[in-house]
Order: structure tokens, then sequence, then C-alpha cells
């Protein structure tokens, strides 16, 4: 019986040894993924808040498009979405309302609610809010819109650690009411602020961000889940 050359057995050796890698190499691939699939998400940033526990909300009385009394209640019961805005705001309002919108959207039927705090209430008042509402297809069952005295809103915002709300003092940013009427545009908070059903803050996205809005809506599908 003939027998291979030593050389040549060694290169026959080389090809099933290789072979035996891939296979071994596909096999712990498999199982990685699977057992990836099988563990648990990674934690919800909407799960610490001890994060944000130094942003607090003192105690308002405000009202709704409608004019029925607000208070802070209406940060508990279940997760909330938090914005500033105000009805006239033509910068980044907009912005934040073509996010915002989608999410109330995604997230209609679920434990979540929307409410804009009026950084104008001289202007936002019950009456223009509800028409704003109206012409936005806003659902003011699930999203409230909420006006009061001029510095109850800015005293909110000051205590959450923001910079308070307050006019920009450029004349290229006058706003046109109409009438010839015009008014400042107001700077104000940007961010998404999210509560828990204990009215506590546990997220913060930026409300001109897209691509944040959108992980703001997967992140509140998760915790509501």
């Amino acid at each position: 019986m003939s027998t291979l050359p030593r050389s040549q057995r060694g290169h026959g050796l080389i090809a099933p040894l290789i072979v035996g890698a891939i296979v071994l190499a596909t096999i712990a691939l498999i199982s990685t993924v699977v057992l990836r699939n099988q563990q648990p998400s990674a934690p919800l940033p909407l799960s610490n808040p001890d994060e944000f526990a130094s942003m607090v909300v003192p105690a308002f009385e405000l009202v709704d498009q409608d004019g029925n009394a607000v208070d802070n209640s209406i940060l508990q019961g279940q997760h909330t979405v938090v914005e500033f805005m105000f009805s006239h705001c033509q910068l980044v309002c907009p912005i934040m309302k073509s996010n915002l919108l989608p999410a109330a959207s995604a997230l209609k039927g679920k434990p979540v609610r929307f409410v804009s705090f009026s950084v104008d209430p001289v202007h936002d008042t019950p009456e223009h809010l509800r028409a704003y509402a109206d012409k936005l297809g806003i659902d003011t069952q699930q999203w409230s819109l909420v006006t009061g005295e001029p510095g109850v809103v800015r005293d909110i915002v000051a205590s959450m650690g923001f910079a308070p709300p307050t006019p920009d003092g450029k004349a290229s940013n006058l706003i046109d009411l109409g009438n010839g009427q015009t008014m400042e545009n107001i700077i104000h908070p940007t961010r998404f602020i999210v509560f828990n059903p204990q009215g506590q803050i546990v997220g913060l996205y930026r409300g001109v961000d897209q691509a944040e809005s959108r992980q703001m809506i997967e992140d509140l599908k998760r915790a509501v889940r």
C-alpha cells in the first residue's frame, strides 16, 4: 500500500483543521447571538430618577386650554412629557412640535400624557391655546396646554435648573402678531422633560433633535410596556 510523502500528509491535515475552526467559530457566533437575544434589555434612560433629583417642580396653579384648573397632580399618575413653548414662537417651537406631534401619535392609547407650559401667558390665554390646539390637531384628552399668571411658569423653569424664559432682545426676531402688533421672541428651554408616574423627572431629550425624540418614543414604549 502506497503512502503519501510526509509533506503531502501535512498538507492533507490542514484543510480539515481549517474547516473545523470555521465550524467552531460559527457555532460560537450563533450561541452569542442567541444568548444576547435571551438577555433582558439594558436599563432604560428613564429608570434612574436619582440622576435628576435636583430638578424639582414647585407647587403651582395654572389653567388649561379649556379653563380647567391644573396643578402638580397633572405630572403624576402616568408618564408625562413636558415642554415649554409659546404659540406665536417662530424659531424653535415649530421644530419641537414637528418632533412632539409624532411622539403623541406613536404613544396614543398608552399611559403617557403630554403637557405644554406656555412661557407667554400674556398672549396665550386659554381661548388662544384652545384655537392653537385645534389648529395643530392636538388631542386635548392626551395633551394639555397650560397657562396662568406670568411668574408661575417662570418659577417652574427656574426651579428645574433651566435659565428662566426671557425676551432675546433681537429686533430681527420680532414676531408679527398681525394688526400692526409685534412681540419679542422668547428664549426658553428646548428639552422634552419626562416624568414618571410618581412625578419624578426621569429623562431629558433635546426637543429640536429628531433622533433623540425618536429615542424618547422607544424609551417610553419600553417603560410603559
